[in-house]
């Protein structure tokens, strides 16, 4: 499986798999687009999504998953910001078919695509979603961003983040703005 047919199995194979729990094909694709990424996580980390994602599952208890799909979009306009990570973002928008006039573009296109997959999904759109206390998760946004900045994705992330980056991240995720 290439790096085009991955990207593209996903966007159209997790909501068929979602969907219908006994399309095969559908679950057999995604099986093997799981196995792939998990040995391709082996040999990189994973950038501020998952350190943030990690953070929210220790303290929230939220699956590593979905709070991944939560803050998608949120990384994405984040990480945007820096050159190569447009480009990279680009790249998979090209490979998904998505039309775009500049590589910013490309990363909103396909953080729009995200966002729309996890409608599709039935997923949160942001972390109040979850119902997590806008109380409970402003007394821990500190610890939350502590906790993200000390994880190793965190290191090789494409865009070097802050300790208030992160903070800011965790707040646009849970308000959804």
């Amino acid at each position: 499986m290439t790096y085009k047919n991955f990207t593209l199995t996903v966007f159209e194979y997790l909501p068929k798999s979602y969907q219908n729990g006994s399309d095969d094909e559908a679950r057999v694709k995604m099986h093997n687009a799981s196995a792939l990424a998990g040995m391709a996580f082996t040999h990189t980390s994973l950038g501020i999504n998952h350190s943030m994602a990690h953070a929210l599952g220790g303290r929230f208890h939220i699956p590593h998953g979905r709070a991944n799909g939560i803050l998608l979009p949120y990384v994405i306009d984040y990480n945007s910001k820096e050159e190569k990570a447009a480009a990279r973002y680009a790249k998979i928008s090209e490979l998904l078919g998505l039309n775009f006039i500049s590589e910013i573009y490309a990363a909103k296109e396909l953080r729009n695509m995200v966002k729309k997959l996890k409608e599709d999904l039935d997923m949160p759109a942001c972390l109040k979603e979850t119902g997590i206390s806008e109380v409970e998760f402003l007394a821990s946004i500190e610890a939350l961003a502590a906790t993200a900045m000390k994880d190793p994705c965190t290191k090789t992330n494409p865009r070097v983040p802050t300790r208030d980056d992160i903070e800011n991240l965790f707040k646009k995720a849970y308000y959804g703005s």
